[in-house]
């Protein structure tokens, strides 16, 4: 018994490292890390006013190895952030799960004739969290994580936007 259970967990070890050696392989990759993707678009210019998202999509356009600049060729004009708490519970108290929605207008413009590449779209994207109503510090701190990665998120849906748009022009 004590071979067979030997055999079985060194075979299991041995899949699961054999998998973890040929996922770089496939192309996967974790967000963030890695080679940054290729846009196409070198420079971009951004129109919007300061706030936390504007800052999440300056860091994601930066380490997607885009320069922001004034005089780029294109301009992305970001808009403000509107956020919709919903709570999921049915119950008045104890645990609750709430869902987060942020959305955010933004459009393309070529600098040189203002002529939109892409017309005000939305942004949107959602995440939910357990917050419990004797625990309000936690609650905030959670809202907060959960806020950070729904702009995080945004801003790489942007990006997506982006390299759609390179492959179109």
């Amino acid at each position: 018994m004590k071979r067979r259970t030997f055999l079985a967990r060194t075979l299991s070890v041995a899949l699961v490292g054999a998998s973890i050696a040929a996922l770089p392989g496939c192309g996967f990759h974790l967000r963030g890390t890695g080679a940054t993707q290729n846009l196409g678009i070198e420079r971009l210019a951004l129109a919007a006013t300061p706030s936390a998202l504007s800052d999440s999509v300056s860091r994601a356009l930066r380490d997607a190895g885009i320069e922001l600049s004034d005089a780029a060729p294109l301009r992305l004009n970001l808009g403000e952030e509107r956020i919709q708490e919903i709570d999921l519970s049915g119950g008045n108290s104890g645990t609750h799960e709430i869902e987060l929605q942020l959305e955010a207008p933004f459009s393309v413009q070529r600098t040189a004739d203002n002529a939109y590449l892409l017309d005000q779209q939305q942004v949107q994207v959602a995440t939910t969290f357990r917050a419990n109503d004797d625990e309000l510090l936690t609650r905030d701190d959670d809202r907060e994580q959960a806020l950070e990665a729904l702009r995080r998120d945004a801003a790489q849906r942007l990006i997506d936007r982006l390299s759609n748009l390179d492959a179109a022009r």
